[in-house]
């Protein structure tokens, strides 16, 4: 899937998904990503299940740190495991989970409303 052009080009907006990649900025990323407003990262996980607070674990150090989290299970709703929601609470980081495709754009949107977001992403075809 396709997005329109973003209204600020110095952001890291997802301007598309699909056929196991994402498309940010200009960049074309395969597989899964752990995405933030001024980085990304490779997700080695083969699906949403093989997610852990180690694989999360560059979203935390981030210097500027992350209010929400968004999660893209695939291309279904999937609930984040209880040890991760648990970390998220005692840190003060809000999350969300939705399939991918409402999760990227949902990244685009709060990026552009200045939020410190965070977007853990599952490849979809």
């Amino acid at each position: 899937m396709q997005f329109n052009e973003a209204e600020k080009p110095e952001l890291l907006l997802i301007s598309g998904y699909g056929n196991k990649n994402f498309r940010v900025g200009e960049a074309k990323l395969e597989g899964n990503l752990l995405l933030t407003t001024k980085r990304f990262y490779s997700l080695e996980a083969i699906g949403f299940e093989d997610i852990n607070i180690e694989k999360l674990k560059p979203l935390f150090e981030i210097e500027e740190g992350i209010e929400i989290i968004i999660f893209g299970t695939g291309e279904i709703i999937k609930m984040v495991p209880k040890g991760i929601q648990k970390h998220l609470v005692s840190k003060k980081i809000a999350f969300d989970m939705m399939d991918t495709g409402a999760a990227a754009r949902t990244f685009n949107v709060l990026q552009m409303e200045g939020r410190r977001v965070a977007a853990v992403l599952i490849a979809v075809e």
